[in-house]
């Protein structure tokens, strides 16, 4: 049995004030020294004396690099906002946003300031740290931030919202969100399956059901399939099926199976979460519990949202 999804992101929104940002020093020390080697071997050769050499100039290399006094660039000078979503990091500048997904940042580490207050330590400042290929940025909130979780699990999350989308029951047929729609083409899918029952037999569902334009509930057996299909690890398929089964839930009238949506509204795989959410709200879900699909604006494509909002305000 495959392993089930690291837990979702246990916060919706968190604001930051850009403190002091410098580019990851030791990132390029690293990869100068180990230039400046390599360049150094091809030069001298192989032998002892010339490997001692190449290896004297790559540490030196590295050594001048980190020595360097740290200049704010224009781009950390720039920055007005930084916002931590569950699917990444939006850096608001006057120069304009920039969107951080998760498989973008190397890591994130959390300091927390702390005071006391009638001999009670309280966390006055919590500190924020964010690693990404070519820069750090710093910014800090006020009071607890609740990112232990994303700390814990941030490599889990960039490999999870890296994965694409299954089109159908078994991942024959598979697409990625970022490049092309693919909420009207899972929808096409699920409205063939549901009139031709035979194509995900495990559901058990009936012809004559949907011949005469009602449907029937979903048997247990049925309401299992979905639920495992919609908490399950994708690694073994190659792509994610969970988009799949929301929207045969909401299609199919399955309520059993709302709260098991309502897990996925926060999913770092942005397009997961989009379509969760506008499958509670399909089966009724209250906009306050699931969240406006414009929070993703900047992660999912506009004619991607549109059309999941158009579907899931019909009940």
């Amino acid at each position: 049995m495959c392993p089930g999804f690291a837990p979702p992101p246990d916060f919706r929104y968190i604001s930051l004030e850009p403190t002091q940002g410098a580019p990851n020093l030791k990132g390029r020390a690293i990869c100068t020294g180990a230039v400046v080697c390599g360049v150094g071997v091809m030069a001298l050769g192989s032998n002892a004396l010339a490997l001692t050499w190449a290896l004297g100039l790559g540490v030196g290399a590295a050594w001048f690099v980190l020595r360097r006094p740290p200049r704010h660039t224009a781009a950390v000078i720039d920055i007005e906002h930084i916002a931590i979503v569950p699917w990444g990091v939006v850096v608001h500048a006057g120069s304009g946003p920039r969107v951080l997904r998760w498989g973008a940042i190397d890591s994130i580490h959390v300091r927390y300031q702390s005071e006391r207050e009638s001999a009670t330590p309280v966390i006055r400042w919590s500190e924020v740290t964010l690693r990404a290929r070519t820069e750090t940025i710093v910014g800090r909130a006020r009071g607890l931030a609740p990112l232990e979780r994303l700390e814990a699990h941030l490599a889990s999350y960039a490999q999870e919202a890296g994965r694409p989308i299954a089109l159908d029951a078994a991942a024959t047929t598979t697409a990625v969100s970022d490049l092309e729609p693919v909420f009207p083409r899972l929808l096409d899918e699920v409205h063939r399956s549901v009139r031709a029952p035979d194509a995900i037999p495990e559901l058990g569902l009936d012809a004559r059901g949907y011949r005469g334009g009602s449907q029937r509930d979903l048997g247990t057996e049925g309401l299992g399939v979905l639920r495992r299909w919609l908490t399950e690890d994708a690694a073994a398929l190659g792509a994610d099926r969970r988009p799949l089964a929301a929207v045969l839930a909401a299609e199919l009238r399955a309520r059993p199976l709302l709260e098991t949506l309502m897990a996925l509204v926060t999913s770092p795989h942005p397009f997961v979460a989009a379509v969760a959410r506008s499958a509670a709200l399909r089966l009724g879900a209250e906009l306050r519990r699931v969240g406006s699909l414009q929070e993703l604006s900047d992660f999912v494509a506009a004619a991607e949202l549109e059309a999941m909002g158009s579907w899931g305000a019909r009940p």
